[in-house]
């Protein structure tokens, strides 16, 4: 990407996003989407007529605001909801035939099934037991009680969105254990179904490998898989301040891209490219293809384009483009999903953040990349922390500790897992050496984990903050990003 297209592209695409930003708030804003229209055509035409030294204002000024507009206009058009039979038979008993149209998601308990009927856009929550054991792909006939989402609030924290969360991914109902009849199986994309049952294979091979809670904990490593680590352990990542850990983030990504770069490097540079695009999006789907995992995804993707090309990467043109396509697929992630909210805060923490920490801390030894692991961790951390407690309010008081702890550790927990599984699918006979070195690293880092966790102080509950006050604190990072950050570029 050379050095005039972030210029270009960055302020439409803000303008955008900026769009969508006003909309989700709820106000009807068909009026106005209407005038900014009329504005920016205004501003177009006049700016046709000036002499050639002014029109450039007026014309930037008209697109500006018309990129505006069109932020408005798809978010109002994502949330018309058209009207179903299915409203009319809000708790009542109905039964529904539809097709499972995600990877189911395996709790301890229980399993949570997302279930299209046939002919609807919406979508139902299907809460059921472990057994049975059902597929992506399957078509299902239900019998049970129809029930509407709820919101709900935490211990101590705040009312939890539910009813809206889900919305966003167009689920609108409930069902809780209904019963279930198998019609058939494989109505789902093809290449999705194969994709889920290599990594069924893999995941497998985990359950056969290693122990308890040690295979869910890799699991969740390489494929943001939890199906057997239990609430209890899942709990101590989150007062450890390392949820992200277990969630397929754009950091497990970036390793998963470096090391199938590494691995294809002995091909011609189209090749590799190509083939690494292949993976990283099989990994994807693999992975459940959520808005954090697919942002990682597209920025991978940009920057092996941005070398095939030729062309300079820049990171935060990239970021942006990612966040405008994903938004324009769906607009209500931006306001909706936290995981979309932190995971693109955490980057511009890493890209931004990083590099202004770098310059005050000049003298950190680079010992087994102390000091970037450091400046990346506070980074990410200081630039999400706000948004965790103002949609938690808990705060992990020893969560920087802790990722430097594990963070290093993660890489070389990850690649030696994969070949662990990896030749286990092949043959057991070479298992031996890797599979007693990836237990011992998965079980000092767990042991970081209960440890940090159990402290009596490395998790406080905060008291609920006002949206103004978030809004303030993330206006004063911009305004110190602004006018720290081009003099810790040229830091060296």
């Amino acid at each position: 990407m050379g050095d005039s297209w972030p210029k270009i592209f960055l302020p439409f695409a803000l303008a955008f996003i900026a769009g969508i930003f006003f909309a989700s708030f709820g106000a009807e804003l068909i009026g106005i989407e209407l005038l900014l229209v009329m504005v920016s055509v205004s501003l177009l035409l006049v700016g046709f007529l000036q002499p050639l030294a002014a029109r450039k204002i007026f014309i930037l000024s008209g697109f500006l605001i018309a990129s505006l507009a069109l932020g408005v206009a798809r978010y109002n058009l994502d949330i018309e909801v058209k009207e179903s039979w299915l409203d009319k038979k809000i708790d009542q008993k109905v039964t529904i035939t539809g097709i499972v149209t995600a990877e189911p998601d395996e709790r301890d308990k229980e399993t949570r099934l997302l279930v299209s009927p046939s002919g609807e856009d919406k979508k139902i929550l299907v809460i059921t037991t472990r057994y049975p054991i059902f597929r992506y792909g399957d078509q299902l006939k239900l019998t049970g009680k129809l029930q509407q989402p709820k919101n709900f609030s935490t211990a101590g924290g705040p009312t939890f969105d539910y009813l809206t969360y889900l919305a966003k991914d167009d689920i609108y109902y409930e069902v809780y254990l209904p019963k279930i009849f198998l019609l058939s199986r494989g109505k789902g994309f093809w290449l999705t179904e194969q994709t889920l049952v290599v990594k069924k294979l893999f995941l497998d091979s985990l359950s056969r490998t290693l122990p308890e809670p040690e295979s869910s904990y890799l699991a969740g490593l390489l494929l943001g898989a939890k199906r057997g680590l239990g609430k209890a352990i899942q709990t101590d990542f989150q007062r450890a301040g390392l949820s992200h850990v277990l969630v397929l983030s754009g950091y497990n990504i970036t390793v998963v891209a470096g090391s199938v770069a590494r691995v294809l490097s002995f091909l011609p540079l189209l090749w590799s490219g190509f083939l690494s695009i292949l993976v990283i999006l099989l990994f994807g789907v693999a992975a459940g293809g959520g808005a954090t995992v697919w942002r990682a995804s597209a920025m991978a993707i940009i920057a092996i384009y941005a070398k095939l090309s030729g062309r300079l990467y820049n990171i935060s043109t990239a970021l942006l483009l990612t966040a405008s396509l994903l938004l324009w697929l769906n607009p209500r992630l931006l306001f909706f999903d936290l995981s979309f909210q932190l995971s693109f805060l955490a980057t511009l923490g890493v890209v931004y953040g990083a590099k202004i920490f770098q310059s005050w801390f000049l003298k950190v030894p680079e010992w087994y990349q102390l000091k970037d692991t450091l400046c990346t961790t506070l980074g990410a951390l200081v630039f999400v922390l706000p948004l965790i407690l103002y949609k938690t309010g808990l705060l992990s008081t020893l969560a920087l500790p802790a990722n430097l702890l594990i963070l290093p550790l993660i890489p070389t927990t990850m690649f030696f897992g994969f070949w662990t599984v990896a030749l286990d699918l092949v043959s057991g006979h070479w298992l031996a050496p890797l599979s007693y070195l990836i237990y011992l690293l998965l079980k000092v880092e767990l042991a970081v984990v209960h440890f940090v966790a159990g402290l009596p102080f490395s998790a406080l509950m905060i008291p609920p903050w006002p949206f103004w006050l978030i809004s303030f604190i993330y206006l004063i990072f911009t305004l110190v990003v602004i006018g720290l950050y081009p003099k810790a570029a040229k830091t060296p």
